[in-house]
């Protein structure tokens, strides 16, 4: 949120293989004591407005599940998928080693029933790992639930500022109408929390419903804009801080996202594509040696080792096409890229317009980013509720 917080996770100093979101403070809620510290001294009359110690606390009880069980479902599917490129390049393997035992028929047998069954086994822990923890665990159903309620706590913040500016100018004014505001503020969060939070399934099934996207506000009677404070100082920084707030730390988790580096949706899609494309050469190649083979084994009696070894190497190839595509739907990286390219761009020019709005503009810009962030998280649930780590 400030310009001076968090120094040692700025992307300066941040390498390749790096998170540039591992100790991401979520400085648009103050969750940091430093962010909280640094807008005290800077802002004092309205850091009791924008530090709400409770909303924090229920924001990181929900995040922390939303990190673990995010962990947990990737993990689940990788795991599945590396155990069905395993299966797929022993079972590879037997022809190779049909060859080489081919002098002892009672070893080949052995030999065929081990590989066929280490081959089986990955096979069978990859679907049952799959089918479990990834189609019908909890694990992915945990993240993203989680997660929504953490973007909606985020929104709700927000959303309840932008819907009482009158009341938030006065509450950086007086100490009366600060006490008024904290006690709106309770009484809007409970409400929040017996209303809305209990209700997250309908929530979400709403979420799915709202294809046109126009359903971004928490409270029905937010959709319709309220009355805008006369022209003040204390206004105009109101106005500033939520720019700094809500558009600048929106824009700079963004453009984090998009840092290139071993964490970046967009570098990783890259990288998978081009891995890809450079074994499914290789899968061409070994497939045109193995004719070649075939055909020199008849015309001149050469030994089949060549053309076995050539086509275990386009199964090993094959194998591996296929995990990585899997890894790449399934863990989201095209998907994730194009979403922070659009919303970055998004950000950036409705940013743009703020700056140079007057001051009924500048509000319905703030309500304008509130769309705006309901939108990408929508985006996001749907495309993590898709996503498949399937062979």
């Amino acid at each position: 949120m400030n310009d001076n917080a968090n120094v040692a996770d700025s992307p300066l100093l941040s390498g390749p293989l790096d998170d540039p979101l591992q100790s991401w403070p979520n400085s648009d809620l103050l969750i940091d004591a430093e962010d909280r510290a640094f807008f005290a001294r800077h802002y004092p009359a309205f850091a009791p407005i924008f530090d709400w110690p409770e909303l924090r606390a229920l924001f990181e009880v929900y995040n922390s599940v939303a990190a673990k069980a995010r962990q947990h479902s990737r993990r689940a599917g990788v795991i599945a998928v590396l155990c069905g490129f395993l299966g797929l390049s022993i079972a590879a393997t037997v022809p190779l080693s049909d060859e080489a035992t081919e002098a002892n028929h009672l070893l080949q047998l052995r030999a065929q029933a081990i590989i066929g069954g280490i081959a089986a086994a990955f096979a069978i822990l990859s679907v049952v790992i799959g089918y479990t923890q990834i189609l019908r665990g909890k694990g992915k159903s945990q993240w993203l639930t989680n997660r929504f309620w953490c973007e909606r706590i985020r929104q709700f913040h927000f959303q309840l500022i932008i819907n009482h500016l009158p009341e938030v100018v006065a509450a950086a004014q007086n100490k009366e109408a600060l006490a008024d505001w904290l006690t709106l503020r309770a009484r809007e969060l409970d409400k929040f929390r017996q209303e809305y939070l209990r209700g997250a399934e309908d929530m979400i099934h709403h979420l799915d419903a709202d294809e046109a996207e126009d359903c971004p506000w928490v409270a029905d009677e937010w959709d319709r804009i309220g009355a805008v404070p006369p022209a003040s100082a204390e206004f105009d920084l109101l106005l500033k801080l939520l720019e700094k707030q809500r558009f600048g730390i929106q824009q700079r988790y963004a453009e984090r996202r998009l840092e290139k580096g071993w964490y970046s949706p967009e570098t990783r899609t890259q990288w998978v594509s081009e891995l890809s494309d450079a074994l499914t050469a290789v899968l061409l190649i070994a497939t045109m040696l193995v004719g070649i083979g075939s055909i020199m084994a008849v015309t001149r009696g050469a030994s089949p080792t060549f053309r076995l070894v050539a086509g275990l190497v386009a199964g090993i190839s094959s194998s591996s096409v296929v995990a990585m595509r899997a890894l790449k739907e399934g863990l989201l990286f095209t998907t994730d890229a194009e979403r922070y390219r659009w919303y970055l761009a998004a950000v950036r020019t409705l940013n743009h317009r703020f700056e140079h709005a007057d001051l009924e503009q500048k509000v319905l810009l703030l309500r304008e980013i509130e769309r705006l962030a309901y939108q990408e998280m929508r985006r996001f649930l749907l495309a993590g509720r898709q996503a498949r780590f399937v062979m």
